[in-house]
């Protein structure tokens, strides 16, 4: 049986970069978002697929996804307490928000956080603004090198680049498998190499 992870954000970089490696480390996916058409979309289609600006060329397909309107309160209460793991694309200044939101529906559960986000350790920055001291969250913080440009349709399938890279903290929880695009290493060196700071 898969296990669940809750993505906040179905747009281009959630669908396109997030969701497949999801998917790849046996995860079922919901997304959360507050587009209601998109999610409406996501809700009736349940995949999309993924190609490659350069070709044109099929590169991932993304089945069995689900979406959840973020102010349906109830059903994502329900699935934050089914959920293993949270993800965010929605803007570093969104974190917070989606953080808080967590914290409050989880109660005592483990679970893990990861935000995908361009912010220097994203995921810890949040949990120390929302003064989390509680342990059952793990935070865990990656740089990501993605660019997804913006789409010619509003259609769920999205046309990607093909090379795209998460840095996973290796002082972290390991969370996912290495792979092509995942891999385990030094935060700092990786941050300052790819925003130059």
């Amino acid at each position: 049986m898969n296990k669940l992870a809750l993505h906040f954000g179905a747009g281009n970089i959630g669908r396109g970069f997030i969701a497949p490696v999801l998917k790849e480390n046996n995860y079922d996916v919901i997304f959360v978002d507050i587009d209601k058409s998109l999610i409406n979309k996501i809700k009736k289609e349940k995949h999309f697929d993924i190609k490659l600006i350069e070709s044109k060329n099929l590169y991932k397909s993304v089945e069995n996804i689900d979406g959840i309107n973020l102010s349906d309160e109830e059903e994502l209460n329900k699935a934050l307490n089914q959920c293993s793991l949270v993800t965010t694309s929605v803007g570093p200044n969104h974190v917070g928000e989606v953080l808080k939101i967590v914290i409050n529906n989880t109660k005592n559960r483990e679970l893990n956080f990861i935000a995908f986000e361009n912010q220097y350790r994203s995921s810890t920055t949040s949990k120390i603004k929302c003064d989390y001291k509680e342990n059952n969250i793990k935070f865990t913080d990656v740089v990501v090198d993605k660019i997804i440009p913006k789409q010619e349709s509003n259609e769920l399938d999205i046309f990607v680049e093909e090379y795209g890279m998460i840095l996973i903290d290796e002082n972290h929880e390991k969370i996912f498998k290495e792979s092509e695009i995942v891999r385990y290493g030094d935060y700092e060196y990786e941050f300052r190499k790819n925003f130059g700071c």
